[in-house]
């Protein structure tokens, strides 16, 4: 399969904005190659809560990290977060919501 997207994996931070409030900044990382595919069925809605938020069903070559807390990949200027990855060969599968850069931390 081609992977003509690209996944970009991000470490939120949250920093003062110096009005007695705080503003999520991320820390940006690699970038990974992965063919992207924005559905949503009923199904995705029922299983994962998806209102208006995008819903990123992605194939890459390597596991995405999920070990690094608040982990965030960045596709489209948008934030998502792994919902499910599975190994099927050598490739693996991913489901990715888009969600709150701010308020999901």
């Amino acid at each position: 399969m081609i992977k003509r997207d690209t996944l970009q994996r991000a470490i939120p931070h949250r920093t003062s904005d110096g009005a007695g409030g705080n503003k999520v900044e991320f820390e940006l990382l690699e970038r990974v190659p992965a063919h992207v595919s924005i559905t949503s069925t009923i199904a995705d809605m029922t299983q994962y809560g998806v209102k208006d938020e995008w819903l990123l069903h992605t194939v890459t070559d390597y596991k995405l990290d999920t070990v690094t807390p608040n982990v965030r990949y960045i596709y489209s200027e948008k934030v998502f977060q792994i919902m499910r990855q599975v190994k099927q060969g050598n490739e693996w599968f991913q489901v990715l919501r888009e969600v709150n850069a701010d308020a999901d931390l």
